[in-house]
């Protein structure tokens, strides 16, 4: 049969002949197990795609071909006679490991190859299959005491060891399916680290959760084929790591599995690679180049967020779902611009009409300084436009939803919005929603004091996040302060109504200059790291109206800081769990006063001595 003008067996299993005059690049459909005798010979193709069936290429498959590299797929088992001989162009081969046979003259003649990997699973090599008679010479690289060890010492040939990871120093377990998940290490100062592909004769498919995460000494990293899942951070914060190997065979690299690898400087996914989580590789700020693969499906939000100043995209041309225009990254239909690297040299930007949605961080820390929105606009991402160099934005009508920091950090000093939006306003060249309820953003470059009308009920996540601001006033009348959204702030002061009822997680993270912060009765809810790593923070007060307060909520990471509090409350048994200090608010005898119960239950007026006090705050 034929397919695109390629001639297959009837069944699509082998592929029989690739036509001569073809050229560019060509991936061999999926099922084909056999690439048959002489199919590529002396093929103009550039580059071939083989699927991870094949398990058989043929006798000189790809004799004198112009292919510089090929990627061998984890299904190969044999690798027939002169299948890649007079092929000038390859540099360096790696033999998947279960491969078990290469024929005679398999990489024969091939002036130009430099090494061949070959796994400890070859137990047949024949006679002259890497001869380069006498023009260069070829390193095998290999496990020692190998079949293809003994091999190269026989031919003359220069053989270089694959270091072996004694399997001792992984912490495993094994799945219920029966294979091996690695956890962690039990030396933490190996500068090389190869994942072994099985431990115990059993496969080894996933990495865990944080296995490896932290490991500042690790410089090296394979990553071996027989992998499914990197797990969620496993590989974070290594900042030593510079040479990165992803085995083909991997499927999915988890949320920050690698973030914050300052060394690395290249992201070769391979081609099985199909989900890549929230911010798999954010932050790696030296990276100078992704490549996303054919057969990648989902790159979730911020995957490639602050990577380096010089990256750039490449996208396999063969790949359905993902696509670049001018550099940029979009998903394929091009309604979802995913990100702009930071590496573009664009100083103005319009957005191509058709996109609905820009993707959380897409242009953080980009140097565009203008960029027009498309009216077909309607989503906004978090952190969307953080930290760029823009000066002013604006929104179209149909803009639906605009996540939290969109706008924050940075330059931007107005946003505006247009009038026939439905959802969104601006006043002063603040953002909000269209019934001023909600504080959505504060652009990143307004400096000074600033007001929040009086109408506003919620301070929105990011919305006042790496401010310049230096004094806030919230007016009363605020009940939640949400996530993150006064991080990184640098006001020295922050005066909270008494309508304050939830304070959520990050709300005052990393506010270097507070000292000292009064929560006011009425407010029950405290979120996790609400005022973390604020460094010179002193005290906070804590009234007994709060009942809940999450992990770290007030972590300044050795600095010491005292809770004042009332005596019995939560946030008294709360500091002591912490190892807080604790200093108890003063407690009023009552019986001192003299006062009256009005019809409603509540006390208008109280006396004592000569003092008369109104609106008493608090209860009697």
């Amino acid at each position: 049969t034929v397919e695109g003008g390629v001639l297959f067996s009837k069944d699509m299993k082998e592929l029989v002949q690739m036509p001569g005059g073809l050229t560019g690049e060509y991936t061999i459909p999926v099922g084909v197990t056999t690439i048959g005798t002489s199919a590529f010979t002396n093929s103009r193709l550039s580059r071939v795609k083989i699927p991870n069936t094949v398990v058989r290429i043929g006798n000189s498959a790809f004799a004198g071909c112009m292919i510089s590299e090929i990627g061998l797929p984890e299904s190969l088992v044999t690798i027939e006679p002169w299948a890649f001989s007079s092929c000038g162009s390859l540099t360096d081969v790696v033999i998947p490991d279960g491969v078990t046979s290469i024929g005679m003259f398999a990489f024969s003649s091939c002036l130009g190859l430099r090494t061949v990997t070959i796994p400890e699973s070859v137990t047949e090599i024949g006679i002259s299959a890497f001869d380069t008679y006498g023009i260069g010479g070829v390193t095998i690289i290999t496990v020692k005491g190998s079949y293809a060890d003994t091999y190269a010492q026989n031919n003359g040939l220069t053989v270089q060891y694959l270091p072996e990871t004694d399997v001792n120093v992984f912490t495993y377990e094994t799945k219920a399916d029966g294979t091996i998940l690695i956890k962690g290490l039990t030396d933490r100062t190996l500068t090389e680290l190869i994942i072994p592909e099985e431990i115990d004769g059993k496969s080894v498919t996933e990495i865990g959760a944080n296995a490896f995460s932290g490991c500042t000494a690790l410089e090296k990293l394979v990553i071996p084929g027989s992998v499914r899942t990197i797990g969620m951070f496993a590989f974070a914060n290594c900042s030593a790591l510079a040479e990165l190997e992803i085995g083909e065979g991997v499927e999915e690299i988890g949320m920050q599995a690698f973030a914050f690898n300052s060394s690395l400087t290249e992201i070769i996914l391979p081609d099985t690679v199909e989900f890549v989580r929230s911010e798999a590789f954010s932050n790696c700020v030296n990276v100078t180049k992704v490549r996303i693969p054919n057969n990648a499906t989902v790159i979730e939000s911020m995957a490639f967020c602050e990577c380096g100043d010089q990256m750039v995209f490449e996208v396999d041309a063969d790949n359905d779902y993902f696509v670049l225009e001018d550099g940029v990254l979009f998903n394929k239909d091009k309604t979802k611009l995913i990100q702009m690297p930071r590496g573009a040299s664009t100083v103005v930007y319009t957005i191509p009409d058709g996109v609905e949605e820009i993707g959380a961080a897409a242009f953080t820390g980009c140097t565009i300084q203008s960029v027009v929105l498309p009216g077909s606009l309607r989503t906004i991402g978090m952190n969307a436009f953080a930290h760029t160099k823009l000066t002013e934005i604006s929104i179209p009508s149909g803009v639906t939803r605009i996540d939290g920091g969109a706008f924050n950090g940075g330059t931007i000093t107005e946003i505006k919005v247009d009038s026939d939006n439905a959802n969104y306003k601006t006043v002063g060249g603040v953002l909000f929603n269209k019934d001023m309820t909600v504080l959505v953003q504060i652009p990143g470059g307004l400096s000074g004091e600033y007001t929040i009308p009086d109408t506003v009920t919620t301070i929105g996540p990011l919305s006042v996040a790496n401010s310049r601001i230096t004094g806030i006033v919230i007016p009363d009348g605020v009940t939640t302060i949400g996530s993150n959204a006064f991080v990184r702030c640098l006001m020295s002061e922050i005066d909270l109504p008494e309508s304050l009822e939830r304070i959520e997680g990050w709300a005052f993270s990393v506010c270097m200059n507070l000292t000292d912060v009064v929560i006011p009765d009425g407010v029950t809810y405290i979120g996790m790291f609400a005022f973390n790593s604020c460094a010179n923070l002193k005290t906070v007060t804590i009234p007994a109206s709060v009942t809940q307060i999450e992990m770290n909520a007030f972590a300044t990471y050795g600095q010491p800081m005292t809770i004042i509090t009332s005596r019995g409350s939560y946030a008294e048994t709360y500091a002591q769990n912490n190892g807080y200090t604790v200093q108890y608010l003063p407690e009023t005898d009552v019986s001192v006063f003299n006062y009256t119960t009005v019809a409603d239950g509540t006390i208008q007026t109280v006396t004592s001595g000569e003092v008369s006090v109104r609106g008493m705050y608090g209860y009697l």
